[in-house]
Formats: structure tokens, C-alpha cells, sequence
């Protein structure tokens, strides 16, 4: 009775905001660009236009014991309204959803309001360039610790998402929230690195009491239906993964299905032919080290997230929800020392930690809303955590992951007697997959299409509503029969000199180099033909020549997920006063330069099948680029700083310069001719130019804003001359002409 007669009185006294309010678009006020930084943010108002109908879903997951079916967390429309320190607010619109899966995330406030932690979509802008954010209740995240640990972590180099204590209003009512970013497309590009799977715990089991069941799931599964290249990769990355959780589930004696198990030494165990960058190896001591600070819970398998980045070949743990318990090591290891010597590719993390910028990290804990831990707490947190993690790494030097590793998987749904349960796995491209009872007793072989893998590897797979359907692996012998395919790499290393390396696809693509005269010569032979060039240290003074075979039959192309987007690709590499000459190249981009910096003195690039040149997370300058018939963009920029003295760009299919996603370009001649627009800027970049010269394009230029995580673009030109083809500036993007030819 007291329930119902609550029910009714928090209803009568809720109140409904109509959605008479303007939106106003901050994103067309360049003030907003400046000011746009989670740092400046004071406060964020949240309106519920049906208030009634949020608090009916509140009520219903009040009335829920234990875990929270996702059927409870329905989405609803909502108007944001940002408050930055300046002044300057911003309306704009938004989904909102419960957020949790447990009753710790509501908050009874007082008899007519409750409030709860909170997923945030935004649907018009961004706020510093993310479009999607949880709002969590102080408590369900342990307050503070978890800002001061996701600022250690970015810190110290390792992933994790930017967390910011503020003071929210929710339908009038006040709450201090952790504002934390999600794991996103936008998340994985503010580190750097290009999109590709992230991998997190599927929990579908969990309230069953079967979370040693579940494996893996992709989230960002829009990425995997893009194309067969990005679904073969998915798969791959995905069964990794559940390979290692099922090994890892085969050592455990006698092991309880519901019981929390954290794996350490993740990275070491699923090393596979990779590119051992000094990130990874700073990354292969994240376990170990979250491990030291109490963070245990973020290390069981269905709690874990990882990104895949496909061209290292490489996983980054990713840091979330760590439940992180601050209380470290007590006396086991007390008369045990360490020698710093002893496990290098932990050491640099251990010095990072004796060696910290204290002053730093705690100017960042004030701005992100830290205010009960003094910098003396902080130093002696820090020093605890060092002492921690040093007895960690001591421990590891006692524990053999040769367990995991030599474990099979022994089929193991078939010890666990749930009937409910059917098993996927990718059987064959291009895409036949076996979906099979969990006793692998009876096995059908279907088709799927690209939509539905996308389903089948974010573990959301529905084809019977009776069965819950898990991914398993891309090899069904492997798990049937412990037989195990021998991996066998398809790339071939290329020492050119102790400096500079090429790994090239082993067959589709022949790689010769004149070692005195500093010259390499590529002849792609099939459309699966790539090289990959690195560089250990600064090289100079090289030519990189490049020709395709011609007419390749698109038709009956077999598409592999080791396809890169660029015949030539240098990742992560220092140059100076390179020539590049390429001809043909049946690839996404000719030439792709990512996560590098240097200097080109030419490039020369003619009938490209896509881009011609594609320069993504870096810092480049270059003389001169002469670019004739592309079938998609002549010069595609993203993510970077971009000096080039002068263009020439011709029969260019789309864009001739494409300038995207918060990039900086400075150039002195920008000439292009017969495209479809000659130069593009959008997304939150700047092109500051002293002579645009148009000839006969539908477009002299556009300057606008594509994507909802950025902002408009900026166009400063000295002198332009669009020989009456015309020119697009949006609303919200801003164009500035110093003088008209």
C-alpha cells in the first residue's frame, strides 16, 4: 500500500518540461570551438520532455531484484544544455537510458525524486568531440579513486576514458555525477590509432549465474559491416580472444561458473606475430600493474575491453569499471626484493610510476573535479603503487603462463550441461559459418550476410528466440577436436638496412632494393599485393618506385583482412626528403602514411584505383605532389599537421584535397583541376592557403561539417581563382578571402 501511495505522489508532483526550448547550436559559434574541452565544462542541465513516461521505466527497474534485463533500459528523448566556466551554454539535443545493471546505479533522493547513473547519446554535436557519455552515480564507481586512476592511466601512456566529476540537473533536480566518455570509434581516434574492433565482456549469462560461459563481443559492430575486409578481421581478433577465455576457463580447477577469475598477462598470452611498438610493450605490464592497484575486477574475462589495432596485429587493454579497492600488497612479500634489472618490458612503467610529475597529475585531478586528495595523498598513493606493483612484478616472475598456454579447448560447453545454448563458428569464406548445439552433435552449415555478421560477432545473434547464441572461434577443429590449424603469417620481413625494415604480403607483390643508391622498387601483382615500411630510426634520401599489373578482374576479387588501405603504407615512421613515383595500385589509397613525421621532397602518383595519397595521425611536410586520375580523392588528410608547398591535381573523381577530422594543412599553391570539388574542409579544419586555383571543377571548394563528433571547418586564402566554378560554405563553418583574383 505505502508503494502505491508513493507511485502516485511522485508522479502528481513530477514535472514535465515540454519541448518548447530552442536548440541552439553552439556548433555554428566559433566560440564553442574554442571553449569545447571537457576542462571548461562547469555544469549540465537534462530535460526529460516525458517525464512521465522516464519515470514509469524508473519504477519498473525499482520494482526489478538483482540483475537488469536490458528491456528495463529504454531510450528516451532528452535536451542537454552545456554550461561552460566562460559563460557560454549550449542546447542540444539527445537520447538518454538507464544506466547499470544493479540497483546501486538509482538513487532515491527523497519521497517524489530518484535519480540514476545515466547513458548519454548525443544526437546534433559533440562535447570535445565525443558524441556518447555516462553519467555515473559518485558511489557505483568509488568517487573520486576513479578519476585519479583514469588520469594515472592516461598519464603514464594506457588507455582509458576521460572522467570528470560534475554537478548535473536532472528534471530540476541537482546531482554531483562522473561524467566518463564511452569506448567509441571516437575514443580509440583520440589515441591516435584508427578504428578497428573493440572488444568487450558479453554479460548475457551473468544473471543466469554463467559468467564462466561467456566469451567475447565486438561493440563497434557498424564498423564491422562496413565491408568483408573489416568482418574477416573482427572474426579473427574476436576468436583470439575467446580462445584465450576458454583456455583460460580449462585451467582452473574445479571451477564455479558464477565465481570472478581475474586473467593477468593477457598480452603476452595472445602475442602472434605482431609489431612490438614501445606502446605495446609498455602495455604488456597494464594487467599486472591495474593487478597492484586493486583493480582486479576490471580484469575478469566478461569485464575486460580490449582494441585490436589490425595493422600491428596487436591488442591495448583498455581501462573501465576497475572497482578499484586501494588497498595494496600487506606482508606476503615483505622479505622478497626486487631486481629492477629483471622483466624490462615492465621497467619503464615502474620508473614512469618513481619518476612521476606529481604537480601534473594533480593539476589534472583539480580540473577533473578531484577535491578531498591533497598532493600529499597523491604522493603517497603513488609511492604505495610503486611498492605494489614492484611485488607484482616479482610474483610474475613465479607464476607460468606455459598453463594457459599449453591448455586446449577441449570442447568445453559440452562439461556444462546447459541446454539453451548454441554455438557459432566461421567456417569458410566467404561466408559460411556452422551453428551447432553445444554438444557440437549436430551442425548446420548457413550463409550469412554482412549485416548479420556484424549480429554474430557483437554476440546479438537471434535466429531462434529459445537459444542464446555464442561466438565462438573461426576454427571449429581447433575447439571440436583440439586439433589446431598451424598458423603459418602470410607477411614476409624485408631488412633493408638496420634502420628500415618492409614487411610485404608473401605473395601478390614483388619488393627489390638498390641499398647504394637508396631505391626501392614495388610491382603489385594481385589486388591482395601490400608492403608495410617502418622505421627504427630517422631515414633519408630514399626513393620508393611502385607499379601495379593492370586490369584486375573486380569480379572475382578475395577479399582478405589482410588487405590494407594502402599498396604502400609507412606506419610509424621518421623520414626525410623521400620521392615517391607509384603508377596504378588496385587499393583504398595508393600511398598511406600513418602515425608518422618527416619530410617528402616529390610525389608523383598517376591512376590510383581509390586515393591517391591518404595521410592519417601524422606530421608531414612535403615540397611538391602531382596526382593525376584517382578514383576517389587525389589527397585525403586526416588527424594531423600538414605543410605542402604546392599541388597539382588532376581527373580527380571526388575530392581533389580532402582536409578532415581536426587537421591543420598550410600551403602555397593549391591548383586542381577536373574534379568534383577542388578542395574540401570540413570537420573541425583549418586550410590556410596563399593561391586556390579551380579549373573546371563542379566545385571551387567546400567548407562544412560532416561528421557529429567535429565541428564546422576554417578557410583562410590569400588569393583564389575558381574560374566561375562555384563554392559551398555551411552554416557554422568559416571562410575568410584576403584578396580575389
Amino acid at each position: 500500500m505505502v508503494k502505491k501511495i508513493f507511485l502516485i505522489l511522485f508522479f502528481l508532483f513530477q514535472a514535465s518540461f515540454s519541448n518548447s526550448d530552442t536548440i541552439n547550436l553552439c556548433k555554428s559559434d566559433f566560440s564553442f570551438q574554442e571553449v569545447n574541452k571537457i576542462e571548461n565544462l562547469d555544469s549540465i542541465l537534462i530535460k526529460i520532455p516525458n517525464s512521465k513516461k522516464w519515470n514509469k521505466n524508473i519504477f519498473l527497474i525499482l520494482r526489478n531484484n538483482g540483475w537488469i534485463p536490458e528491456k528495463y533500459k529504454k531510450t528516451h528523448r532528452s535536451n542537454i544544455k552545456f554550461i561552460f566556466k566562460n559563460g557560454l551554454e549550449c542546447n542540444l539535443e539527445a537520447k538518454i537510458r538507464f544506466h547499470g545493471d544493479y540497483l546501486d546505479h538509482i538513487k532515491r533522493v527523497d519521497d517524489f525524486n530518484i535519480l540514476s547513473s545515466l547513458n548519454v547519446e548525443l544526437t546534433n554535436s559533440n562535447i570535445d568531440n565525443i558524441t556518447e557519455f555516462k553519467l555515473f552515480l559518485p558511489d557505483t564507481r568509488r568517487g573520486e579513486i576513479e578519476i585519479i586512476v583514469t588520469n594515472l592511466f592516461r598519464e603514464l601512456g594506457f588507455f582509458a576514458p576521460i572522467t570528470k566529476k560534475i554537478m548535473a540537473r536532472v528534471n530540476g533536480v541537482n546531482q554531483e555525477y562522473l561524467f566518463q566518455e564511452k569506448i567509441s570509434k571516437e575514443f580509440i581516434e583520440r589515441y591516435g590509432f584508427t578504428e578497428g574492433p573493440i572488444i568487450e565482456g558479453d554479460q548475457r549469462l551473468q544473471k543466469m549465474g554463467l559468467r564462466n560461459l561467456q566469451l567475447g563481443r565486438i561493440v563497434n559492430k557498424n564498423w564491422v559491416k562496413k565491408n568483408w575486409r573489416n568482418a574477416y578481421i573482427a572474426l579473427d581478433s574476436l576468436s583470439r580472444i575467446n580462445e584465450l577465455y576458454l583456455k583460460f576457463y580449462n585451467s582452473i580447477e574445479d571451477i564455479d561458473l558464477n565465481n570472478a577469475y581475474p586473467l593477468k598477462d593477457s598480452l603476452s598470452l595472445l602475442e602472434l606475430d605482431n609489431y612490438e611498438s614501445d606502446l605495446y610493450l609498455k602495455n604488456l605490464s597494464y594487467d599486472r600493474l591495474l593487478f597492484s592497484m586493486g583493480g582486479k575486477h576490471a580484469l575478469v574475462p566478461d569485464n575486460r575491453t580490449f582494441y585490436f589495432n589490425y595493422i600491428e596485429n596487436n591488442f591495448y587493454p583498455i581501462y573501465y569499471d576497475g572497482d578499484i579497492n586501494t588497498g595494496f600488497y600487506g606482508d606476503y612479500y615483505k622479505n622478497k626484493l626486487l631486481d629492477e634489472n629483471e622483466f624490462l618490458e615492465f621497467n619503464s612503467t615502474l620508473n614512469q610510476l618513481k619518476n612521476f610529475n606529481l604537480d601534473k597529475l594533480q593539476i589534472k585531478n583539480t580540473n577533473s573535479g578531484v577535491t578531498n586528495f591533497n598532493i600529499e595523498q597523491l604522493k603517497s598513493y603513488i609511492f604505495d603503487l610503486s611498492k605494489s606493483y614492484s611485488l607484482e612484478l616479482l610474483e610474475f616472475k613465479e607464476v607460468k603462463n606455459n598453463q594457459i598456454k599449453n591448455q586446449n579447448l577441449n570442447n568445453y560447453y559440452k562439461k556444462h550441461n546447459k541446454k539453451k545454448i548454441k554455438l557459432i563458428f566461421f567456417n569458410q569464406k566467404p561466408n559460411e559459418f556452422l551453428i551447432c548445439d553445444q554438444y557440437i552433435y549436430n551442425c548446420n552449415k548457413t550463409n550469412v550476410s554482412l549485416d548479420e555478421i556484424g549480429e554474430i560477432v557483437s554476440q546479438r545473434y537471434k535466429n531462434n528466440s529459445e537459444f542464446i547464441y555464442i561466438f565462438v572461434s573461426s576454427d571449429f577443429e581447433k575447439y571440436e577436436n583440439n586439433h589446431t590449424k598451424v598458423y603459418e603469417s602470410i607477411w614476409k620481413r624485408i631488412d633493408i638496412n638496420e634502420n628500415f625494415y618492409a614487411k610485404k604480403t608473401k605473395e601478390g607483390i614483388d619488393l627489390k632494393f638498390d641499398l647504394k643508391n637508396k631505391e626501392i622498387f614495388i610491382k603489385q601483382k594481385s589486388h591482395n599485393g601490400r608492403v608495410i615500411f617502418f622505421t627504427k630510426k630517422e631515414i633519408e634520401n630514399w626513393k620508393i618506385n611502385f607499379s601495379s599489373t593492370k586490369n584486375f578482374d573486380e569480379k572475382n576479387l578475395l577479399i582478405s583482412k589482410n588487405d590494407m588501405d594502402g599498396c604502400i603504407t609507412f606506419y610509424n615512421s621518421n623520414f626525410k626528403n623521400l620521392i615517391f613515383s607509384t603508377s596504378g595500385g588496385f587499393c583504398e589509397d595508393s600511398i598511406n602514411l600513418i602515425r608518422s613525421e618527416g619530410s617528402i621532397k616529390e610525389i608523383y602518383i598517376s591512376d590510383s584505383f581509390k586515393d591517391g595519397l591518404d595521410m592519417d595521425f601524422s606530421k608531414i611536410n612535403i615540397k611538391s605532389i602531382n596526382v593525376k586520375n584517382s578514383g576517389n580523392d587525389c589527397v585525403d588528410l586526416s588527424f594531423g599537421k600538414y605543410q605542402i608547398e604546392n599541388f597539382i591535381l588532376i581527373n580527380c573523381f571526388d575530392n581533389g584535397i580532402s582536409v578532415g577530422e581536426k587537421s591543420n594543412l598550410v600551403s602555397n599553391n593549391l591548383n586542381i583541376k577536373n574534379s568534383k570539388t577542388g578542395l574540401a574542409v570540413k570537420d573541425s579544419s583549418k586550410v590556410i592557403a596563399d593561391l586556390l586555383n579551380s579549373e573546371n571543377n563542379e566545385y571551387c571548394f567546400k567548407v562544412y561539417n560532416k561528421k557529429q563528433e567535429f565541428l564546422g571547418g576554417n578557410l583562410i586564402l590569400e588569393n583564389m581563382n575558381c574560374n566561375n566554378n562555384s563554392y559551398d560554405v555551411e552554416y557554422g563553418s568559416k571562410f575568410i578571402l584576403k584578396n580575389d583574383i
